[in-house]
Formats: C-alpha cells, sequence, structure tokens
C-alpha cells in the first residue's frame, strides 16, 4: 500500500482516510491493523509521521529541527522531541548524530595512501 511508503501528506489524518479507501468501519480497520502489525492505526500513523521527519532530516541536512517538525505534521518542536523519544528512545538531536556518525563511517578516508611497515 503506497501510504506505508509515502506516507500521508501532514495533516491528514490517517484512519478516516484509511476508512475511505478501504471501506471498512474503524472498528474493523483497528482490528485488521491489530492482527497485521501488533498495533493500531494510530500508531502507525505516529511512526509514519517520525518518517517523514526523519525522510526530510536526510533530505533537508541543516534545517532548523522546530522548522521540520512542523513540516512534518508536529505541533511544535517540543510534539517531536516526546515523540521522538516514545518511538526511538532518543531525542530527534541525538538520532541526527549518530546518522551523521555512521555515514561518515561509511565514507572512504581521504588522503595519502600510507604503506605499511614491511614485517
Amino acid at each position: 500500500f503506497d501510504v506505508i511508503h509515502e506516507g500521508l501528506p501532514p495533516g491528514t489524518p490517517l484512519v478516516p482516510f484509511l476508512q475511505r479507501q478501504l471501506h471498512m468501519s474503524e472498528r474493523t480497520l483497528r482490528r485488521r491493523f491489530e492482527d497485521a502489525f501488533g498495533y493500531g492505526p494510530k500508531t502507525l500513523d505516529r511512526i509514519l509521521r517520525f518518517h517523514r521527519f526523519r525522510r526530510m532530516l536526510r533530505q533537508q541536512g541543516e534545517a532548523s529541527t522546530a522548522l521540520l517538525a512542523i513540516e512534518a505534521g508536529y505541533a511544535d518542536q517540543a510534539h517531536l522531541i516526546r515523540e521522538s523519544r516514545r518511538l526511538t528512545g532518543v531525542t530527534p538531536s541525538a538520532l541526527a548524530c549518530a546518522n551523521a556518525g555512521a555515514l561518515l563511517a561509511r565514507q572512504p578516508i581521504r588522503g595519502p595512501a600510507r604503506r605499511l611497515p614491511d614485517g
């Protein structure tokens, strides 16, 4: 389902959207979600919003976290921080630093080639 991969536009509630698209009642939708994912559609909505923020952070790198939070659909930066801690256990800035460190670790080391001593 494309919504899972692409996410909804910010501000679009997932549950009513899926109810319309799938022609299901809220109760049936919740039951199917819990069977398939182990949690309800609201939790998936939170996860998708957080993924949207992370995608924007990767694309826009140096942009303000507060601005990205609002663009991703959070009420404010504090809302993003609370949600990040709930979902990942760390703040968005710690996550960004960890991502940057992981990216740097993958980069080849630049500089003169060193010859290992014979021995």
